[in-house]
Formats: C-alpha cells, structure tokens, sequence
C-alpha cells in the first residue's frame, strides 16, 4: 500500500471538509442573522400597528363624538 497517497488523499478531504463546514457555518450566520432581522421588524411593525390602531380608535371615538350637523353633543 503507497502510505504518502493515502495521506496526501486523507489531506485533501480534511481539506474539502473544513472548506465546506467554512461554508455552512456561514450560510448558519447569514440564517440566523436574517431571523433576527425579521423578528426585529416584526416588532416594530407591531408596535407601528399598535400606535395606529389607538390614533384611529381616538379619531373614531372623536368623531362620533361630534353631532352630524357640525356641533357637538
């Protein structure tokens, strides 16, 4: 059996194999990164949502509030 083949073989997949985990530890972080991106947004779209909801209950409630020739009741 030719033992510097096998190991210079060996070498080369060790290589591929970190080469390729490299890649998927980076495709992870980009993942992950992208989660905490859209959960953040997420939550500002709630809280967005939140501040509309209230300003349109307020506009609502101000409105019916107001008689219907202009006056108030």
């Amino acid at each position: 059996m030719n033992y510097e083949f096998e190991i210079a073989k060996l070498d080369l997949e060790l290589k591929h194999m970190r080469e390729m985990q490299a890649i998927y530890r980076e495709r992870v972080d980009a993942h992950e990164k992208g989660l905490e991106y859209t959960g953040t947004r997420l939550d500002r779209i709630e809280t967005d949502l939140e501040m509309l909801t209230a300003n349109v209950n307020k506009l609502v409630a101000a409105l019916l509030r107001e008689h219907k020739n202009g006056g108030t009741q």
